[in-house]
Formats: structure tokens, C-alpha cells, sequence
């Protein structure tokens, strides 16, 4: 599973970072400009390819990120990306219009390290498993606690047990 995390806006809108489980992603916000005007940077970008491709790298990210209405929605609560539009779905439908038929070069691709690392991490066993135990068994509050209240009373009962033992073994020695 991986956690959200809104970072400081003084950084740059591309310095997004995995660190301990962490995707970090500076704030965007997105309205009704924002697919227009990300076009027409794109189009600049790829035209005069003596610059590095940071705005397509993102916007693949992003694109990567984004793949239903739900994953925009989540972005939205997560205060990473400040929705004007109305609602997360029509964040997904942006992102996802913007990385129809964006060219990017697999070698020079910015984020490569950062996905990398992602999938390294979801593609753990190990996280696989906490996060299906996660939804599918502790998806609430009163599951813990009932699990922990089963708990002390399977320990209060092996105590009792054992000190109702205890004193007849005890005899016997």
C-alpha cells in the first residue's frame, strides 16, 4: 500500500519522491484550463527537443497515476490536487486525455527511478499481503478492537488455566 502526501509548494511541480512507503507530489491545482494549456506546453516541449522533457515525464506520470475517476478522487482528498473541475472523475478523464498519444522516450524518462521503486514495492509479497489484509479484514475501527478484546480474553483464559494448574502440579512436587 502506498500513503499520499502533499509537500511544501516552494519546490519544483515536478519533484515528486518515494521515501519510506511515501508518494510525495506537490500540489496541483487543475480547472478548466489546464488539459489546453498542458497541450500546447507539450507541443512546445516535443517540438524543440534540445531541453529535457519535464512536462511530458510529468504528465505520463500523472497519467500513470490516474487511471479511473477513483484514483483522481483520492488524489483530490489527499489535498494533492486542488480540483476545480468539480469532481475527481473529470480529473481522471483530463489526465488521462493528456497522455493519449504523448510521445516519450523510455530512456530519457524522468521518473524511471520513482516508478521503479513503486513497483518494487507494490510487487512485494510482503505488501501485498498487508494491504489485502488491510481491506479486506481491517476496514474498520471495531475490527481491530474486536480483535484485540479476543485477544486478551484467549490470554486471561490461558492464565486462568494456568493458575488453576498451577496448584495441583504444584502438590504433586
Amino acid at each position: 500500500m502506498v500513503e499520499t502526501e502533499e509537500v511544501d509548494q516552494k519546490i519544483s511541480q515536478f519533484d515528486v519522491k518515494f521515501k519510506n512507503r511515501i508518494l510525495e507530489i506537490p500540489r496541483l491545482t487543475v480547472s478548466d484550463r489546464t488539459e489546453s494549456l498542458y497541450r500546447n506546453l507539450v507541443v512546445c516541449e516535443q517540438f524543440d527537443n534540445r531541453y529535457p522533457a519535464f512536462l511530458t515525464d510529468y504528465i505520463v506520470l500523472m497519467d500513470f497515476l490516474i487511471n479511473t475517476g477513483k484514483d483522481g478522487e483520492l488524489l483530490c482528498e489527499h489535498g494533492i490536487i486542488d480540483n476545480l473541475l468539480g469532481n475527481g472523475e473529470t480529473v481522471g478523464v483530463v489526465f488521462n486525455r493528456l497522455g493519449d498519444e504523448i510521445g516519450f522516450s523510455r530512456e530519457s524518462f524522468f521518473y524511471v527511478k520513482l516508478c521503479r521503486d513503486i513497483d518494487r514495492h507494490y510487487n512485494s509479497p510482503w505488501n501485498k499481503w498487508k494491504a489485502n489484509l488491510k481491506h479486506k479484514y481491517f476496514n474498520t475501527p471495531w475490527t481491530l478492537i474486536s480483535l484485540v478484546t479476543a485477544t486478551l480474553l484467549l490470554l486471561l483464559t490461558l492464565l486462568q488455566t494456568i493458575f488453576s494448574i498451577f496448584p495441583l502440579w504444584s502438590e504433586r512436587n
